[in-house]
C-alpha cells in the first residue's frame, strides 16, 4: 500500500511540474503577439488620419516710418504778400478795392494810401488788419481824392510792422477832415525801400 501511494504522489508530481514548464512559453508568445497586434492597429490609425500641410501666416505689410514733424522754425514761417488786387488795377475811385493776402497770424498788417503828388501816406485802417488762418482781407474805398482824373495812378503800401510801430499808427491824430496823414513813415516803420514788409501795388483810376 505504501508503495502504490508514493507511485501515485509521484505521478502527480511529474504533472505538476510539466504544467509549469509550458507555461512561460504560452504566456511570452501571448505578449509578442499583443505587442504586434498593437502596432498594426497604431499604423492603421495614423494611416488613416488625413495629411495636414502647414500653412504659413502672410506676411505682415512694411509700414514706413513717419516723417519728422516739422521744426519750430518751418512752422513758423510764412510769408506775407498781397495776392489781390493785381498791380495796375482799374478800380471806381468811390467803390475803391478789396485787398487780400497772406502772413502769420501774429503778424500786425497796415495799409497806407501813398499820394505822390504831396508825398504823404494816408493811413487806411484804423486798427491792425485781423490775420486768419494765414489770411488777411480789408476793402479800401474810397481812394484818392474827389477830382481826380480818369488814369490816376494810386499806390497803395501793404505793410508789416512791429509792435511800436503798430501802436504809432494807432496813436496818430486826425485832422479836421477825419484824415490821418504823415511823412515821413513813423520811427521804427518800415518804408517802400523795406520790401520784405512792404508790399506796393498800384491802382488806376478808372472814373468816380
Amino acid at each position: 500500500m505504501a508503495d502504490d501511494t508514493k507511485g501515485d504522489s509521484g505521478q502527480e508530481s511529474g504533472k505538476t511540474r510539466s504544467s509549469t514548464h509550458w507555461a512561460a512559453p504560452v504566456g511570452a508568445i501571448v505578449a509578442a503577439v499583443l505587442t504586434a497586434v498593437g502596432a498594426i492597429v497604431a499604423a492603421i490609425i495614423l494611416a488613416s488620419k488625413p495629411s495636414v500641410t502647414p500653412v504659413s501666416s502672410p506676411s505682415l505689410p512694411i509700414i514706413p516710418d513717419a516723417p519728422p514733424p516739422p521744426s519750430a522754425a518751418t512752422s513758423l514761417t510764412c510769408a506775407f504778400a498781397v495776392t489781390a488786387p493785381a498791380d495796375n488795377t482799374k478800380i471806381s475811385a468811390a467803390g475803391g478795392a478789396l485787398f487780400e493776402g497772406t502772413a502769420c497770424e501774429s503778424d500786425l498788417i497796415w495799409l497806407v494810401d501813398f499820394d505822390p503828388t504831396d508825398g504823404y501816406y494816408y493811413q487806411v485802417n484804423p486798427y491792425p488788419v485781423p490775420v486768419v488762418d494765414g489770411k488777411w482781407s480789408f476793402h479800401n474805398a474810397p481812394i484818392g481824392n474827389a477830382g481826380d482824373k480818369k488814369g490816376t495812378v494810386y499806390p497803395i503800401v501793404a505793410l508789416r510792422v512791429s509792435a511800436p510801430c503798430s501802436e504809432a499808427l494807432r496813436g496818430r491824430t486826425p485832422d479836421s477832415d477825419g484824415t490821418v496823414r504823415f511823412k515821413p513813415m513813423p520811427a521804427g516803420c518800415p518804408d517802400q525801400t523795406d520790401k520784405v514788409n512792404t508790399k506796393t501795388v498800384r491802382l488806376v483810376n478808372d472814373g468816380p
